[in-house]
């Protein structure tokens, strides 16, 4: 590595010893007249030579020599700037590619991640639990039969067939009580109070008909809701 801070090449060390063993040659093709002479002999590879002395040719060798050696040196300043061009190039390219890719991967984000978070269904309310039954009412004994989990289904299907009314009558069929019987005298069979104790109603309408028929309160109830009776 020289001081001028570039590397040399094989081409100019071939050239730095073409040039030097050209120098040597001048000097020792130098006529006995001038080898005497050491300033002499110096300034035949440094003056210029006229046409019809010996050393003439020696020194426009030299010459030769010299401007390869500039050539290539004003060549390999040229290669280093083109490799520092394309060191400069690579590193402009990888700093598009990079952009266009975080561009890429903002608007993935947006457009499917952000959908599939917005998408997600709303966590279901938690179940409420059913109200107490009064004591001593057709609903505490109805979930005495049925137990906490049966009877909202009982009692959102008896609110609606009579209102929990032992003596509800339907004009048009003649369905009776709170569990709406048709005809209302199939509840002779829980008791001979039927027409007028809730109990003897609940105990026909959950043991002798909703069990027998749907299998538990909330099937009779999703008959209810798709068929508008049950």
């Amino acid at each position: 590595m020289f001081a001028t801070g570039y590397q040399l090449r094989p081409r100019h060390v071939c050239s730095m010893a073409a040039m030097t063993v050209a120098a040597i040659a001048a000097i020792a093709q130098q006529s006995p007249a001038s080898a005497g002479t050491g300033p002499a002999t110096a300034d035949a590879l440094i003056r210029p030579q006229t046409a019809d002395r010996p050393e003439a040719g020696d020194l426009d060798a030299y010459r030769i020599v010299v401007s390869q050696r500039v050539a290539d040196h004003r060549e390999h300043l040229a290669h280093l700037a083109h490799e520092e061009h394309l060191r400069h190039e690579a590193y402009l390219s990888l700093e598009r590619r990079e952009a266009r890719e975080e561009a890429y991967a903002l608007k993935h984000v947006r457009r499917h991640v952000t959908e599939v978070v917005s998408a997600q269904p709303a966590p279901a309310p938690a179940p409420q639990a059913p109200a107490a039954a009064p004591q001593g009412s057709p609903q505490e004994y109805a979930m005495s039969l049925v137990g906490p989990g049966e009877f909202a289904c009982l009692d959102e299907l008896w609110n609606q067939e009579s209102g929990w009314n032992a003596y509800a009558e339907n004009p048009s069929s003649g369905a009776y009580g709170i569990p709406q019987a048709l005809p209302g005298d199939k509840m002779a069979e829980a008791g001979s109070d039927w027409q007028t104790d809730p109990d003897t109603q609940v105990r026909w309408g959950v043991l002798d008909y909703i069990d027998p028929t749907y299998g538990d309160a909330c099937g009779a109830e999703r008959h209810e809701q798709a068929d508008g009776w049950y």
